[in-house]
């Protein structure tokens, strides 16, 4: 099975395109968080779209919004993602795509959660309490401040195939791991700054990671 990406880090190439013939399979991870108090009512009607364009995957929707990864047709991924942003409570929202040669998923599913990102800790709201967004022409600038500390909250495995230099691993196996870790290993006494990132996984992990980190007034950023 090929997969090809919808990026490229060399600005002189080309990003790849969908092709029709050959990587015509389209992955499409996508998540928003949002007040989306109604979502019950919309696990059949989002499977049912799903199964209709023959799309597979997962998406999981609770109170604070939706998270998930659907594959599938051109036509059959673009009349889920419109039905999604048709959806008041949803809107528009960030995904990205890459296309593939073959079907990566069996089955579809739509589950109804308590989180879209499993932290297992009570009374956080991704919504109310997050940090400073950093744009991504002040990352390098950012990291390079020898007043800041950078944690890779992705798990060991992720952080072995690749990390910033210089990044503390807190060595979770999984994301529900990070809220002890926190609350153990950060020093609200510490004057540097700390500064979560989720390279090449997704950003999704960060707004409610950021969120736990405050309640537990262990960030300054």
């Amino acid at each position: 099975m090929s997969t090809t990406l919808n990026s490229t880090s060399d600005n002189s190439k080309k990003a790849p395109v969908y092709d029709s013939e050959t990587n015509n399979i389209v992955v499409a991870a996508l998540y928003k968080f949002t007040r989306f108090n109604d979502f019950e009512d919309y696990r059949q009607p989002i499977l049912d779209v799903m199964l209709d364009n023959d799309v597979k995957g997962t998406l999981l929707i609770a109170s604070e919004g939706i998270n998930g990864t659907i594959s599938g047709s051109r036509q059959g991924i673009d009349a889920v993602l419109d039905y999604l942003r048709s959806i008041e409570a949803i809107g528009s929202f960030t995904f990205k795509e890459s296309y593939t040669s073959e079907q990566p998923f069996y089955r579809t599913k739509v589950k109804l959660k308590k989180e879209i990102v499993t932290m297992g800790v009570e009374d956080i709201d991704p919504l109310q309490s997050v940090g400073r967004y950093v744009k991504p022409s002040e990352w390098n600038a950012l990291i390079s401040d020898p007043e800041v500390i950078l944690i890779d909250t992705r798990n060991d495995y992720e952080v072995q195939i690749g990390t910033f230099q210089n990044a503390v691993n807190p060595n979770t196996e999984t994301f529900r791991e990070f809220p002890e870790y926190v609350a153990k290993e950060l020093d609200p006494a510490n004057t540097k700054r700390w500064r979560c990132s989720a390279p090449v996984a997704s950003a999704v992990r960060n707004q409610p990671l950021i969120c736990v980190s405050k309640a537990l007034k262990r960030f300054t950023i």
